[in-house]
């Protein structure tokens, strides 16, 4: 298999430039395209016999000399260019080439950076005792964290901090504070819950303080009293 098998056809441009060939002139020229297409250095040898024989190839044996020399002379002049190397260049096949040749470049590129990441987490994971490959447990949301809340404090996968989220991360003695601090709130629920706007301050660590006082405060708040009903002799009252 060639390095580029497929070969991008405008086809617009090639009906706009080819609109008076015959059908043989147009089977010949697509023919010397996808050859010198498939070619590493994308372009066709000044050979005639050799370009004869590799048409002829493809032609099923009907590209005798005759029907050769009345066509593909005039193709070649017309949509090649031979160069100081001695081969003939189509500039638009060129162009096309380049752009896949890029294109392949970047992708490999970025494929080798992907498996390079990958095996940097694999030797991570080898060295800290984890199966390689499988992907982190997923943070508990915060109705499933409200329920063990007060009960159960969480460890971190290296055991460097009770509760990790994003941004916030909290030892054990810190979390234990806060929750006695703010009993009335679910604390590592409310910290999910707020990570992405925590994650925007200067500090996450005294906004989330400041925000898990504000929840402590609306919880423990007394419900507002009720506006008192109309009352005897006033104006809505009695009407004597």
């Amino acid at each position: 298999m060639a390095d580029f098998p497929a070969l991008p056809l405008w086809t617009d441009a090639y009906l706009a430039d080819t609109a008076d060939l015959d059908a043989c002139e147009h089977g010949c020229y697509l023919i010397l395209l996808m050859v010198a297409w498939r070619r590493p250095d994308c372009a066709l040898p000044n050979d005639k016999k050799w370009m004869h024989r590799t048409l002829n190839a493809y032609c099923g044996g009907a590209m005798h000399g005759n029907r050769f020399n009345a066509t593909v002379p005039k193709l070649l002049s017309r949509f090649f260019q031979l160069g100081p190397d001695d081969k003939w260049r189509q500039k638009r096949l060129g162009k096309e080439r380049d752009f896949v040749s890029n294109l392949s470049r970047i992708q490999s590129e970025n494929s080798r950076k992907r498996w390079s990441e990958t095996r940097k987490n694999n030797d991570l994971a080898d060295a800290m005792g984890m199966p390689a490959g499988i992907p982190p447990t997923p943070t508990p949301t915060p109705k499933e964290e409200r329920k063990e809340d007060n009960n159960t404090v969480l460890k971190g996968k290296n055991g460097a901090y009770a509760f990790q989220h994003g941004c916030v991360k909290l030892t054990e003695e810190h979390l234990a504070q806060w929750r006695e601090s703010f009993s009335h709130v679910s604390v590592t629920g409310t910290l999910i819950a707020a990570e992405p706007w925590l994650a925007k301050q200067k500090s996450w660590f005294n906004a989330a303080a400041g925000l898990l006082d504000k929840r402590e405060r609306e919880a423990v708040k007394p419900p507002e009293p009720k506006p008192a009903g109309p009352q005897r002799g006033s104006m809505l009252g009695n009407r004597r």
